[in-house]
């Protein structure tokens, strides 16, 4: 099982790089719908082997596929300091996974018990693309406080 999503993930990173690279913004908001997606297909088909192992793997793709196009917009909006931009991505990340196990085992010590765990967790990837939709709407103007600035208003 763990190969399977293993091999997703690895496949999604690959997908969401060449996404994210073709148009940013449609990578952007394809991959948290799909992951959203996922999550539902997973839980409704959670008792059922073969087609959950096909769903696991699905979701490996999705999950990582979001990866490369967060780390691109970071990046895009963080030019003048990039390093600190990448780490708030990985802090990010790492809140996220700390998040998960929080609102995972919130939900285990529910009456709905493990099984509502792939409902719950397509909340997160929705809220994020609303929110990322929210943000993309205006990010046709480049963000002031991403741009160095020039030599001339330093002097």
């Amino acid at each position: 099982m763990l190969v399977v999503v293993g091999v997703g993930l690895v496949i999604g990173n690959t997908l969401g790089g060449r996404t994210a690279d073709a148009n940013l913004r449609l990578s952007l908001i394809l991959w948290p719908a799909a992951m959203t997606a996922s999550l539902i297909v997973a839980g409704f088909v959670a008792p059922f082997k073969w087609p959950f192992l096909a769903a696991a793997f699905v979701f490996g793709i999705a999950s990582f596929a979001n990866v490369p196009s967060m780390q691109m917009r970071v990046m895009k909006y963080g030019k003048a300091a990039p390093e600190l931009a990448a780490t708030a991505n990985i802090s990010a990340f790492n809140i996220a996974n700390a998040l998960g196990g929080l609102i995972g085992g919130a939900i285990v010590d529910t009456s709905f018990g493990a099984s509502a765990i792939p409902f719950a967790a397509a909340v997160v990837p929705a809220l994020a693309l609303l929110f990322i939709l929210s943000q993309e709407r205006g990010s046709c103007v480049a963000p002031a406080l991403s741009q160095p600035a020039p030599k001339e208003a330093m002097l």
